[in-house]
């Protein structure tokens, strides 16, 4: 996910603010592998609202649920 308050300073789990850090320090981004893999970003705000009515809904309880826009990004 990204979004408002994000912390751009860690270096493990966060890829847009990972580049973004590298970026305003003027360093390359770092990729890793042949630079063909790809990732589906959620913004935040599309996130939470699920994430927050979940628990009141019985039907969910004990439920799985994989939220997320659902398409990679590739590059053209």
């Amino acid at each position: 996910m990204y979004g408002e308050q994000q912390i751009i300073s860690d270096r493990y789990r966060n890829v847009v603010g990972i580049f973004m850090n590298q970026i305003m320090r003027g360093e390359p981004m770092t990729i890793f592998g042949d630079g063909e893999q790809t990732r589906a970003l959620t913004y935040v705000r599309d996130v939470v609202p699920v994430l927050a009515d979940t628990p009141l809904n019985r039907l969910a309880r004990n439920q799985v649920f994989n939220i997320g826009v659902g398409n990679a990004l590739h590059r053209e």
